[in-house]
């Protein structure tokens, strides 16, 4: 038996079962909570914030009332999120949000997209054309501990899937790359460019 047929036969092993039924338009962001043993996650479309816990099987859901993105746990308990309107901190038992930094109030048509937080404990969020991944306007954001924010980088076209290593502090983005059809059928990729942003990606280091 072949590494591939070998690798087919454990993913057809796989169960996969429905854990919460929500009908999400757009859910995204999941993470686990390891104090709560539950997981999060959002649909980002509705705001509404989700939370699973497998110990009881149950299922809760808050409403954020806008697009929101990107739940983790904050230190002294509630959630950070990075929402339609900027960064947040969200009481899902109370419903109280509060407001910490908007970095693009004066550009209504973005939102936040993706993000995850560092071994530091500094959360790091982009941004995006809402609707749109046509346009150059996204960029990246880190939230530290104090609830300062920095801008890192612009020019992107969708920010997603940021990770972090534990012996370098690399930024990797999966810049997505564009396709776009022109007169004729002719396809042209924009690979130039994402090779560049992932170039500079891994040549950041901590210093």
């Amino acid at each position: 038996m072949g590494l591939r047929d070998a690798f087919l036969r454990e993913m057809m092993s796989i169960r996969i079962e429905i854990a919460a039924k929500t009908n999400s338009q757009l859910g995204e962001g999941a993470f686990w909570d390891v104090h709560q043993k539950c997981l999060w996650w959002v649909d980002i479309v509705s705001g509404l914030i989700h939370k699973y816990c497998p110990n009881n099987e149950e299922n809760e859901t808050y409403d954020f009332n806008e697009p929101s993105r990107l739940p983790c746990s904050a230190k002294n308990g509630g959630l950070v999120l990075a929402a339609k309107s900027g960064f947040w901190l969200f009481d899902p038992e109370t419903g109280l949000r509060t407001a910490i930094l908007d970095p693009e109030e004066h550009m209504p048509e973005n939102r936040f997209n993706d993000g995850a937080t560092d071994m530091q404990g500094r959360f790091w969020a982009g941004t995006m054309k809402d609707g749109s991944a046509s346009e150059q306007v996204g960029a990246f954001y880190r939230l530290d501990p104090d609830l300062s924010v920095t801008k890192w980088r612009d020019g992107f076209f969708t920010t997603n899937g940021m990770a972090f290593f534990l012996q370098m502090v690399a930024k990797c983005i999966a810049q997505i790359v564009m396709l776009r059809f022109e007169k004729y059928g002719r396809m042209t990729m924009m690979l130039r460019q994402a090779r560049q942003r992932m170039k500079d990606c891994f040549s950041t280091r901590k210093t």
